[in-house]
């Protein structure tokens, strides 16, 4: 999915395409935050998810304002 994204991104000769991009990258992101939050609940004891689950969402929003 990540290639193919960046694919159609580095091709795109107008704006339906970039959206387009955007949707893709919004689905595999999704994908991989849901892959994050199983792994977390199956391994993780719960007396000690919650300090886990802060650091992917510390995480999270380091990426998002650093990121761009």
């Amino acid at each position: 999915m990540f290639t193919y994204g960046n694919n159609i991104y580095s091709g795109a000769t107008n704006k339906s395409l970039l959206i387009a991009e955007r949707v893709i990258q919004g689905i595999r992101l999704e994908g991989l935050n849901i892959i994050i939050n199983v792994i977390i609940l199956d391994l993780i004891p719960l007396k000690e998810r919650g300090n886990f689950i802060v650091k992917v969402l510390l995480i999270y929003f380091m990426r998002t304002s650093l990121g761009p």
